[in-house]
Protein backbone atom coordinates (compact mmCIF):
# COMPACT_ATOMS: atom_id res chain seq x y z
CA UNK A 1 0.00 0.00 0.00
CA UNK A 2 2.83 2.52 0.85
CA UNK A 3 4.70 1.79 -2.14
CA UNK A 4 1.60 2.47 -4.43
CA UNK A 5 0.85 5.76 -2.46
CA UNK A 6 4.57 6.91 -3.05
CA UNK A 7 4.81 6.08 -6.61
CA UNK A 8 1.00 8.32 -7.08
CA UNK A 9 3.19 11.06 -5.08
CA UNK A 10 5.49 10.53 -8.02
CA UNK A 11 3.42 10.79 -10.32
CA UNK A 12 1.89 13.53 -9.25
CA UNK A 13 5.10 15.68 -8.80
CA UNK A 14 5.73 15.24 -12.24
CA UNK A 15 2.78 16.83 -13.38
CA UNK A 16 2.05 20.51 -14.54
CA UNK A 17 0.24 21.37 -11.18
CA UNK A 18 3.47 19.44 -9.60
CA UNK A 19 5.88 21.57 -11.07
CA UNK A 20 3.54 24.75 -10.44
CA UNK A 21 4.00 23.81 -6.45
CA UNK A 22 7.38 23.07 -6.39
CA UNK A 23 7.87 26.75 -8.06
CA UNK A 24 5.29 27.67 -5.54
CA UNK A 25 7.32 25.76 -2.87
CA UNK A 26 11.14 26.54 -3.89
CA UNK A 27 10.78 29.66 -6.07
CA UNK A 28 8.51 31.81 -4.05
CA UNK A 29 9.70 30.19 -0.25
CA UNK A 30 6.26 29.12 0.47
CA UNK A 31 4.62 26.76 2.74
CA UNK A 32 2.88 23.63 0.92
CA UNK A 33 -0.17 24.11 2.36
CA UNK A 34 -0.55 27.60 1.32
CA UNK A 35 0.53 26.42 -2.45
CA UNK A 36 -1.67 23.90 -2.68
CA UNK A 37 -4.25 26.72 -1.88
CA UNK A 38 -3.11 28.80 -4.39
CA UNK A 39 -3.07 25.83 -6.65
CA UNK A 40 -6.85 25.61 -5.93
CA UNK A 41 -7.59 28.83 -6.52
CA UNK A 42 -5.63 29.34 -9.71
CA UNK A 43 -7.47 26.51 -11.32
CA UNK A 44 -10.77 28.09 -9.94
CA UNK A 45 -10.01 30.67 -11.79
CA UNK A 46 -8.23 30.22 -15.01
CA UNK A 47 -8.78 26.73 -15.79
CA UNK A 48 -12.04 25.64 -17.79
CA UNK A 49 -13.22 22.59 -16.40
CA UNK A 50 -15.89 22.33 -19.71
CA UNK A 51 -15.25 22.93 -23.16
CA UNK A 52 -17.37 26.13 -24.45
CA UNK A 53 -19.61 25.58 -27.62
CA UNK A 54 -19.59 27.47 -30.46
CA UNK A 55 -21.56 30.19 -29.86
CA UNK A 56 -20.85 30.82 -26.49
CA UNK A 57 -18.00 33.52 -24.18
CA UNK A 58 -17.35 32.56 -20.60
CA UNK A 59 -18.38 35.79 -18.78
CA UNK A 60 -17.35 37.88 -15.40
CA UNK A 61 -20.86 38.80 -14.07
CA UNK A 62 -21.34 40.00 -9.99
CA UNK A 63 -22.47 37.20 -8.06
CA UNK A 64 -26.22 36.99 -7.58
CA UNK A 65 -26.11 37.43 -3.81
CA UNK A 66 -24.63 40.75 -3.67
CA UNK A 67 -26.97 44.04 -3.08
CA UNK A 68 -26.69 47.09 -4.75
CA UNK A 69 -25.73 50.22 -2.97
CA UNK A 70 -21.49 49.78 -3.22
CA UNK A 71 -19.15 49.87 -6.14
CA UNK A 72 -18.53 46.60 -8.43
CA UNK A 73 -15.23 46.88 -7.72
CA UNK A 74 -16.24 45.77 -4.02
CA UNK A 75 -18.44 42.75 -5.55
CA UNK A 76 -17.97 39.04 -5.38
CA UNK A 77 -17.93 38.19 -9.27
CA UNK A 78 -18.79 35.30 -10.98
CA UNK A 79 -17.32 33.19 -14.09
CA UNK A 80 -20.72 32.31 -16.21
CA UNK A 81 -21.33 30.68 -19.59
CA UNK A 82 -23.42 32.45 -21.96
CA UNK A 83 -25.05 31.64 -24.72
CA UNK A 84 -24.85 33.66 -27.60
CA UNK A 85 -25.39 32.50 -30.57
CA UNK A 86 -27.25 28.84 -30.59
CA UNK A 87 -27.21 28.13 -34.12
CA UNK A 88 -29.74 26.83 -36.25
CA UNK A 89 -32.25 27.27 -33.71
CA UNK A 90 -31.32 31.22 -33.56
CA UNK A 91 -31.42 31.20 -37.07
CA UNK A 92 -34.74 29.88 -36.59
CA UNK A 93 -35.83 32.74 -34.62
CA UNK A 94 -34.39 35.26 -36.91
CA UNK A 95 -36.47 34.22 -40.05
CA UNK A 96 -39.50 34.14 -38.03
CA UNK A 97 -39.34 36.94 -35.62
CA UNK A 98 -36.32 39.14 -37.06
CA UNK A 99 -33.79 40.67 -35.12
CA UNK A 100 -35.36 42.40 -32.60
CA UNK A 101 -37.37 38.72 -31.80
CA UNK A 102 -33.60 37.25 -31.93
CA UNK A 103 -31.93 40.09 -29.07
CA UNK A 104 -35.62 39.53 -27.19
CA UNK A 105 -34.99 35.42 -27.55
CA UNK A 106 -31.20 35.66 -26.62
CA UNK A 107 -31.90 38.61 -23.67
CA UNK A 108 -34.30 35.91 -22.00
CA UNK A 109 -31.34 32.61 -22.51
CA UNK A 110 -28.67 34.65 -21.22
CA UNK A 111 -30.29 36.54 -18.00
CA UNK A 112 -31.82 32.78 -17.24
CA UNK A 113 -27.61 31.24 -17.85
CA UNK A 114 -26.60 33.86 -15.57
CA UNK A 115 -28.91 33.12 -12.73
CA UNK A 116 -28.31 29.52 -13.13
CA UNK A 117 -24.76 29.89 -12.63
CA UNK A 118 -24.94 32.25 -9.48
CA UNK A 119 -24.63 35.70 -11.43
CA UNK A 120 -26.98 38.10 -12.66
CA UNK A 121 -26.74 40.60 -15.64
CA UNK A 122 -27.23 44.31 -15.64
CA UNK A 123 -29.02 45.96 -18.61
CA UNK A 124 -25.49 48.00 -19.07
CA UNK A 125 -24.09 44.15 -19.56
CA UNK A 126 -26.84 42.85 -21.82
CA UNK A 127 -25.99 46.13 -23.81
CA UNK A 128 -22.69 45.08 -24.38
CA UNK A 129 -23.08 41.73 -24.71
CA UNK A 130 -25.62 42.13 -27.57
CA UNK A 131 -23.90 44.92 -29.38
CA UNK A 132 -26.54 47.73 -28.67
CA UNK A 133 -27.88 50.65 -27.15
CA UNK A 134 -28.93 51.02 -23.46
CA UNK A 135 -32.18 51.99 -24.49
CA UNK A 136 -33.05 48.99 -26.75
CA UNK A 137 -32.34 46.42 -23.99
CA UNK A 138 -34.84 48.35 -21.96
CA UNK A 139 -37.42 48.57 -24.86
CA UNK A 140 -36.79 44.58 -25.31
CA UNK A 141 -37.42 43.99 -21.68
CA UNK A 142 -40.47 45.72 -21.84
CA UNK A 143 -41.77 44.21 -24.68
CA UNK A 144 -40.98 40.68 -23.47
CA UNK A 145 -42.53 41.74 -20.12
CA UNK A 146 -45.50 42.82 -21.97
CA UNK A 147 -45.78 38.79 -23.11
CA UNK A 148 -46.26 38.18 -19.90
CA UNK A 149 -42.44 36.38 -19.42
CA UNK A 150 -40.46 37.84 -16.55
CA UNK A 151 -36.79 39.15 -17.35
CA UNK A 152 -34.35 39.77 -14.12
CA UNK A 153 -31.66 41.45 -14.25
CA UNK A 154 -29.59 43.26 -11.53
CA UNK A 155 -32.04 45.95 -11.11
CA UNK A 156 -35.19 44.35 -10.98
CA UNK A 157 -33.84 41.90 -8.50
CA UNK A 158 -32.37 44.31 -5.81
CA UNK A 159 -33.74 47.46 -6.80
CA UNK A 160 -37.70 45.92 -6.78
Amino acid sequence: MRASKNALSRIELKSFEGEFLYELINSYELSPKLSEQILISAKMSLLRTKELREGQIVAVVVGIEEKSGKPVEKMRKKKVVLTLNNGLEDMSHLKQFGRSGLRQVIIQRITLEAIEQGGILSQEDLSNYLNCSHRTIKRDIQSIRERGITVTTRGVLHNG
